[in-house]
């Protein structure tokens, strides 16, 4: 669901081919970091008044990338089969910016709903607005607990006797958007 649009208010296509979702998984114990990247299928947001206050993306969760160099292949099978995301039958994730709080003239607080497998769940994070050389970029890094999008692989919360092979519930995304 699309943000409702005034007379005040605009649209703004993210342009895809510059814009980037980058996300990092690690293991509890060692130091066993992957890391990759998940392409954004389309992404719109809503502007009033000249500001950001809300927003729709969508995830082409078929496109996830494992660009550490590590178990490149057999890990991004395992992360798009049902033990992960199910890609097959949840293709796309869906992030929608409800409402946006401003902390200054760059700095913006995000409240969005984020689905993932078909489960919604809200979540917070803040951002960083640019607009140099007229062109609207925004930054933002956030973490979430992936359990609460029943992907509980690995997971300690869930399993128990998984000794050294747990994996953090806490995925990290780093998003940089792109306005055409």
């Amino acid at each position: 669901m699309m943000c409702g649009i005034s007379n005040a208010q605009n649209l703004i296509s993210i342009d895809v081919e510059k814009s980037t979702l980058k996300w990092l998984g690690s293991s509890m114990i060692y130091f066993n970091d992957h890391y990759g990247t998940v392409e954004i299928e389309n992404g719109l947001l809503t502007t009033d008044g000249g500001k950001i206050s809300g927003g729709t993306f969508q995830i082409d969760m078929k496109t996830i990338r494992n660009v550490d160099g590590g178990y490149s292949e057999s890990l991004v099978s395992h992360l798009k089969d049902g033990d992960f995301f199910d890609v097959e039958k949840y293709p796309t994730a869906t992030i929608e910016i409800e409402k946006v709080k401003y902390h200054s003239n760059i700095r913006m607080e995000c409240f969005a709903n984020l689905t993932i497998k078909g489960i919604t769940n809200p979540v917070t994070f803040f951002a960083d607005v640019d607009f140099t050389n007229g062109k609207m970029r925004i930054q933002s890094k956030f973490k979430i607990d992936r359990t609460r999008w029943n992907v509980k692989y690995g997971s300690k919360s869930f399993f128990e006797d998984l000794g050294d092979k747990a994996i953090s519930d806490v995925i990290v995304f780093e998003v940089k958007l792109i306005a055409r």
